[in-house]
């Protein structure tokens, strides 16, 4: 049990955990989206080599980044909830002990999961609805519009599901920039007491 703390532990102070989470997985969501119309996802997995899903994983990692960049530029997410926050952050960093690092880490792996998952979906279902609505655009007719009407009503629960999960992640990102911000003043105004 010891180990498994110790690796817990490792993934965290490394920033593995949120390379993984808030980068990876967002960055990997979106490619499997845009190459799904050059090759079928399950294709693409049941045939990927070692040095392909390393390389699949380094280009996901780097998407990740450029989510993160669209939604800050677009002001979708932020993580500070204002520029004195963000200095606070840093000057806890150069202060604190590892346990508050620990706490505060968990707090941002989940704050960076949950803002860029929720743009990198945002940006999925951008992708998803011009595509869908492209083959109705040229030539609309009164069967094409019907054809769509059914379609939306179709797929109403899975898009209510969608759209929920969508703004529990906003939210999420959000609560947890409050958290972060909560936890950073906690700590600082502990360490003046004990000053």
């Amino acid at each position: 049990m010891q180990d498994f703390f110790g690796i817990v532990e490792a993934f965290y102070s490394r920033f593995i955990l949120r390379d993984l989470l808030a980068k990876v997985v967002p960055g990997a969501l979106l490619m499997m989206i845009v190459f799904q119309r050059i090759i079928p996802v399950e294709i693409m997995i049941d045939n990927m080599s070692f040095i392909l899903g390393v390389l699949f994983i380094s280009v996901s990692w780097i998407v990740g980044f450029a989510i993160q960049g669209i939604g800050e530029k677009c002001k979708l997410i932020k993580y500070h909830v204002d520029d004195h926050a963000r200095d606070r952050y840093v000057i806890l960093l150069k202060q604190s002990a590892l346990q508050n690092n620990k706490d505060i880490e968990r707090v941002v792996v989940i704050k960076e999961a949950c803002g860029n998952t929720y743009v990198s979906l945002l940006i999925i279902s951008i992708f998803i609805i011009l595509k869908y609505l492209s083959k109705y655009i040229f030539n609309i007719s009164l069967n094409m519009l019907i054809d769509l009407i059914m379609d939306l009503i179709y797929l109403g629960p899975e898009v209510i599901v969608f759209i929920t999960l969508l703004l529990a992640l906003r939210y999420m990102h959000f609560e947890h920039v409050k958290r972060q911000n909560t936890l950073i003043e906690s700590f600082l105004s502990e360490r003046g007491n004990q000053s």
